[in-house]
């Protein structure tokens, strides 16, 4: 003898016998470990020395309207997933530079420095080691009196 049950009956079924798996955390999870923000002088500096790779996030609008600091590599943050991924050989082609190692000194910023700290967590998450947020960004850079480019002029600090 079959049983047959309507879809409310089978749905209330499965309900009181199946258990759900709640999942309660005594802690928050954790986040990665983020190094310390780089400021203006060290970054200066390590540019100066070709020492770090400087990632910009900002959209090439901003760079146009406000200028670039030099020795940066701009890949917009919407891009910024889709362009670190690529393989060595295609990102050097696409961007002109040689890809940065995974554990390669790299900092990350925009126009003020929220883009850069999302930046910053995604290049951790696609497996880089040592990347680090320039906290104030362009306003602080600006600020501070660093050289800015703007595309076809020369300097203009």
């Amino acid at each position: 003898m079959a049983i047959v049950l309507s879809a409310v009956k089978w749905t209330a079924l499965i309900r009181n016998t199946i258990p759900i798996a709640v999942r309660h955390f005594s802690e928050p999870p954790s986040y990665p470990s983020l190094l310390t923000d780089i400021g203006f002088t060290e970054l200066r500096n390590r540019l100066d020395k070709e020492d770090i790779t400087l990632i910009d996030v900002r959209s090439p609008n901003e760079l146009e309207e406000a200028g670039a600091v030099p020795g940066a590599i701009n890949i917009p943050l919407p891009m910024l997933g889709l362009t670190i991924l690529l393989p060595k050989e295609d990102f050097d082609v696409r961007m002109g530079v040689v890809k940065p190692g995974a554990d390669a000194a790299i900092a990350t910023m925009c126009k003020s420095g929220v883009r850069a700290r999302t930046a910053q967590l995604a290049l951790i998450g696609a497996g880089f080691t040592n990347v680090r947020r320039y906290h104030g960004s362009f306003e602080d850079w600006k600020k501070r009196g660093g050289t800015i480019i703007k595309p076809n002029e020369e300097d203009i600090s």
